[in-house]
């Protein structure tokens, strides 16, 4: 299996169509159905990291063949898809009882194996216009100080709840949807701020038809 055959599966798997995946990443199909056909090294470069950014790998895994997982192989993580709790809120909260799920490496990538990424449905619209509700999300957990620009993280503060973006200006946190609902809005706060509990970061989603 060569790269773009590859790429072609870890999208299908993810997002079940490659038009889904071009709206998910604000790529044309044609672009992405081009890159496909006529080979990743034929692409621009802005594009090829639009599309790595989508799937959760680096470029550098996605021109390196030798960096993909083996095709194949699987691991086990935490799954709370089947909890009762009202929110994936609430199953971060509670780690008394966690089932199991069985995935394949190459959905996860360079996540594969990870011990600590544990698996929850989107229980809100703050990221509808790239991960629709109840899409699976895999959480890993986080320091602030690992948080990269314009990653997605789970949140918590005194009575807010959410998952947005988040960008780091000076010495302010800014937690910033991407949502077609109006009513979720930016959330600003010290980088200080004591109350504010980062409960992870989504590494990986999957839009399920």
């Amino acid at each position: 299996m060569n790269r773009e055959e590859k790429l072609k599966t870890m999208i299908l798997k993810r997002f079940g169509t490659v038009k889904e995946f071009s709206r998910a990443v604000g790529l044309p199909y044609t672009t992405i159905r081009s890159i496909l056909e006529r080979g990743i090294f034929n692409a621009k470069l802005e594009n090829v990291i639009k599309i790595c950014k989508g799937l959760g790998i680096s470029s550098e895994e996605l021109i390196d063949q030798k960096d993909f997982v083996m095709e194949g192989s699987s691991a086990f993580y935490s799954d709370y898809t089947h909890s009762k709790s009202t929110s994936l809120f609430d199953d971060l909260n509670d780690l008394s009882e966690i089932d199991k799920v069985e995935l394949p490496d190459l959905i996860l990538g360079r996540y594969a194996g990870t011990e600590d990424i544990i698996f929850s449905r989107m229980s809100e619209r703050s990221m509808d216009k790239l991960i629709p509700l109840n899409s699976l999300i895999g959480i890993k957990p986080v320091e602030l100080a690992d948080l990269n620009n314009e990653d997605i993280v789970v949140y918590r503060h005194q009575t807010e709840r959410s998952i947005k973006h988040v960008y780091k200006i000076e010495n302010k946190l800014i937690l910033k949807p991407a949502s077609h609902d109006p009513k979720f809005i930016d959330s600003v706060f010290d980088m200080t701020d004591t109350e504010l509990n980062i409960l992870g970061k989504i590494v990986l989603y999957i839009v399920e038809k």
